[in-house]
């Protein structure tokens, strides 16, 4: 249920991609600026890393989770109904910002699991997550294409109450682990990278990986419209579950490793 949960959270930041082309034109946006609307999922991602993703430390996680995954649910029926584009960014702001609670969910499971099937449990809930990552582009490319670029957003959101409602019933609750301040959270991040240089060339790597990561993605779709193609989201959305195939196998076998060197999320 956590993999299945993780899945579809982090699905919510990666549906527009394949739908950027039809966004711009209903938008009256030119090529040139409709990265503008991607920009804030991502901006909102790494700022809910910052301010939500410590408090998983010392918070109830339970409670956490499905407060984050029903303002997820609002920020998306913003972004289905919204008719202005600085609308839209700021829903999409959102849903990076809830988003980051995957970031909560893994090691949720990590707590949850017993000592002996920590790392398979840990596995499991990445696969889910890099499953989501993989499958939201195909999903939202396949119903922009019939349905129109909004549709995804109205199934995002049936799909975040029903993550809420799971969680919220099935799931135990999970007290703080230290009794910390945020503040102080935040400082113990900042000592960790100070004094390990393995999580700074980790993060620098991570960062230029991610960025080139995006950088193609956003940019394919348009590619894929222009002559000789002219192909709808549909088949960007097919071409995205090809093309990362080796990617999710790579970055699978990078997380096994880690675990079998008792890395810790």
């Amino acid at each position: 249920m956590l993999a299945f949960s993780t899945g579809g959270v982090v699905a919510n930041i990666w549906y527009m991609q394949p739908l950027l082309f039809l966004m711009s034109r209903e938008f009256h946006l030119p090529i040139s600026s409709i990265g503008a609307i991607a920009m804030p999922g991502q901006i909102g991602t790494a700022l809910g890393m910052l301010i939500f993703v410590p408090l998983g430390d010392n918070r109830e996680r339970r409670r956490l989770t499905v407060s984050l995954v029903g303002a997820s649910s609002l920020c998306l029926v913003l972004m289905a109904t919204s008719r202005s584009v600085w609308w839209f960014a700021l829903a999409t702001l959102g849903v990076g910002l809830t988003g980051s609670i995957v970031h909560v969910i893994v090691p949720y499971a990590a707590h949850l699991a017993s000592p002996n099937k920590r790392g398979t449990t840990v596995g499991a809930v990445f696969s889910g997550l890099l499953l989501g990552i993989l499958l939201a582009r195909t999903a939202s490319g396949l119903l922009g294409q019939w349905f129109g670029w909004r549709a995804i957003y109205w199934v995002a959101t049936a799909l975040m109450l029903v993550i809420a409602g799971l969680v919220a019933k099935f799931l135990p609750k999970s007290g703080p682990v230290v009794s910390l301040g945020w503040w102080e959270l935040i400082c113990s991040s900042w000592e960790l990278v100070r004094s390990e240089p393995v999580l700074r060339e980790a993060s620098a790597t991570g960062a230029v990986f991610f960025a080139a990561f995006n950088v193609f993605w956003s940019t394919l779709v348009f590619f894929l419209q222009k002559p000789p193609y002219h192909y709808g989201s549909g088949v960007a959305g097919l071409f995205g579950l090809a093309r990362q195939v080796p990617w999710a196998r790579h970055s699978l076998e990078g997380s096994q490793i880690g675990l079998t060197r008792g890395a810790t999320y």
